[in-house]
């Protein structure tokens, strides 16, 4: 319009190259003739779902622009939400506590953990003097679905099959079902895994395939929330060889500063030098054996009297 001021590069376009929103098309005060939308408008409704005044830092992410066919479409979507692009690791029967511990931080930085924990329960839907509609119902209801998204597309299919009951509450309840499925099946594996590393014994594994499988069931407590520490995993590593690692195993155990990495690498070295020892006592074997062997084939000399003679 007549008056106002020339509208800068970013207004212009306020699309960036990577597809994101400008600075200055999200805000409010600028953001005029962007495309067929109208943004300031939709302040009021970002505001319902992350509040004003420093929350408004969080509202960039919620307000999305997409180029799709004919032009421009604003509104608030969990689709592209950085909450529901930064859970790489889905839920499974084995890593709740791994799962639980990544997404918590980021729900927290939103300020939705009082929704999600139930500690700010839902407003009525109306006003109970004047029957007119609440609007608090609506941004805890905002908040809550958006909490509900992201929770269940963090979901392994096996364990979402399980929570289908509660799947279309609230967050908070599907928060609760998870918990209640997951815990025990996550202190039963921590059990599990925690007797097969104090039990395990070497056999007729090679090293490597040995420690291998010690490595695997700590690494598993360790996404269940319950590692071992590490000098109890190479005591019961060493305490598991066998006979011909006494000697070398009382001595590992003797280091005051020894490493998961430093053990494997000295194990994998001193199995390699029993090789070779078994490798030479075996050829030694065959060595000392073939004459021997070789005896009823030896010519008989001359003079020596053959079978069948007479004289």
């Amino acid at each position: 319009m007549e008056g106002d001021p020339p509208l800068n590069q970013a207004q212009r376009n306020p699309l960036t190259m990577s597809g994101s929103l400008s600075v200055d098309a999200v805000n409010v005060g600028n953001a005029r003739n962007v495309g067929s939308s109208d943004i300031g408008a939709s302040r009021p409704a970002v505001e319902a779902v992350f509040g004003s005044g420093d929350a408004m830092a969080g509202a960039d992410a919620a307000m999305m622009m997409t180029s799709r066919g004919a032009g421009l479409s604003t509104g608030i979507t969990p689709f592209g939400h950085p909450l529901s692009q930064s859970m790489y690791v889905k839920l499974d029967k084995t890593n709740y506590l791994l799962w639980k511990t990544l997404l918590m931080p980021a729900i927290k930085g939103y300020n939705l953990d009082g929704i999600l924990l139930g500690e700010i329960p839902y407003p009525p839907k109306s006003d109970q003097e004047t029957g007119a509609f609440n609007p608090s119902y609506q941004n805890w209801y905002s908040k809550d679905q958006l909490l509900l998204y992201i929770i269940l597309n963090s979901l392994t299919p096996s364990v979402t099959s399980q929570i289908l009951r509660v799947a279309n509450s609230s967050a908070h309840e599907v928060w609760k079902a998870i918990a209640n499925l997951c815990g025990a099946q996550n202190k039963s594996r921590i059990q599990v895994c925690r007797n097969a590393i104090l039990t395990a014994r070497k056999g007729n594994k090679t090293m490597s395939q040995y420690l291998q499988t010690l490595k695997e069931n700590d690494d598993s407590l360790a996404s269940a929330g319950a590692p071992m520490p590490e000098s109890d995993l190479i005591v019961s590593a060493l305490t598991g060889l066998d006979i011909e690692y006494t000697k070398y195993s009382a001595d590992l155990q003797e280091r005051t500063s020894l490493t998961w990495p430093e053990m494997y690498a000295s194990l994998l070295g001193f199995e390699a030098r029993l090789q070779q020892v078994d490798s030479v006592t075996v050829n030694l074997g065959k060595m000392s054996v073939t004459p021997v062997a070789n005896a009823a084939f030896v010519r008989p000399t001359t003079g020596s009297h053959k079978i069948g003679d007479t004289g």
